[in-house]
């Protein structure tokens, strides 16, 4: 939406962490990783086809491997 002289866009991306505080008291327990169900529209979405092509790629490698593909140090 376009507010003033600040412009907000959104990707219609959701997450969702299902059987949450099980999950998270195990994966803290054990130090592991926890995994996210990511949900985008892509009908409204206002990502481009190429981002949303890289998000998915990013989205299904390992963890170390997204930040080299999403450019996070």
């Amino acid at each position: 939406m376009d507010n003033g002289e600040d412009y907000y866009g959104h990707w219609v991306l959701t997450h969702f962490l299902l059987d949450g505080n099980p999950k998270i008291e195990a994966a803290a327990g054990a130090s592991r990783l926890i995994r996210l169900l990511s949900l985008v529209d892509e009908r409204i979405s206002i990502a481009s086809p190429e981002e949303l092509a890289s998000m998915v790629k990013a989205r299904s490698q390992p963890r170390e491997a997204q930040h080299e593909l999403i450019g996070v140090c």
